[in-house]
């Protein structure tokens, strides 16, 4: 197994991933919508969904996981050209959303300038338990190392009881417990964990 930075050949495995790690989305736009929206953003650089901050297990040919991290200052640099890119795409469909979008940017991915950020860890379920999760997250915390950050951190919802313990075994700790309300029907609640580097 590598692990290896994102091409752009990846966008269908990247928004299949995405999507496991983050079902919301689907919720948000629809299933369609989101895998559109998600790998529009892939292929375009400088934005927080891009390829360039994707790291992607391989095996042969296969494709096992992918892990998606930032620090503060790509963060702050991408934020803005990423909701432009949500909104050339989705249109009025960005503003219905909207105060979902905002009610997730206020709670989950805020960071200081010692942080860096894993946004989404995903691996298929037919090889998990492979070692596959664990190979990505060092990775992603060699880059975390290699760009100056003291912490890593990052939001896993508290259902998913599996990634927690999988954070804890590998040095991480439950910093708070947040809910976001992001429709009438959908609450989700969040663990934020971190990790001195």
């Amino acid at each position: 197994m590598v692990v290896r930075k994102g091409t752009l050949e990846d966008k269908n495995h990247f928004s299949e991933l995405v999507l496991l790690a983050a079902p919301f989305f689907s919720k948000l736009f629809g299933e369609k919508r989101a895998v559109e929206l998600l790998q529009l953003l892939y292929e375009h650089d400088r934005n927080l969904f891009s390829f360039s901050h994707c790291l992607f297990a391989q095996d042969g040919d296969d494709i096992l996981g992918l892990v998606v991290g930032y620090d503060w200052q790509t963060k702050q640099n991408e934020q803005l050209s990423t909701g432009y890119l949500m909104i050339k795409h989705l249109g009025l469909q960005f503003f219905k959303a909207l105060p979902a979008l905002l009610k997730l940017d206020a709670q989950v991915s805020r960071i200081s300038r010692e942080d860096y950020y894993i946004a989404f860890l995903a691996v298929y379920q037919q090889v998990q338990t492979r070692g596959v999760g664990t190979a990505l997250m060092k990775r992603a915390e060699e880059d975390a190392v290699s760009c100056g950050a003291k912490f890593i951190c990052l939001d896993v919802e508290t259902e998913n009881e599996n990634a927690v313990r999988f954070y804890q075994k590998r040095g991480y700790r439950i910093e708070r417990t947040f809910s976001v309300n992001l429709t009438q029907e959908v609450v989700l609640h969040f663990h934020r964990m971190k990790k001195k580097t």
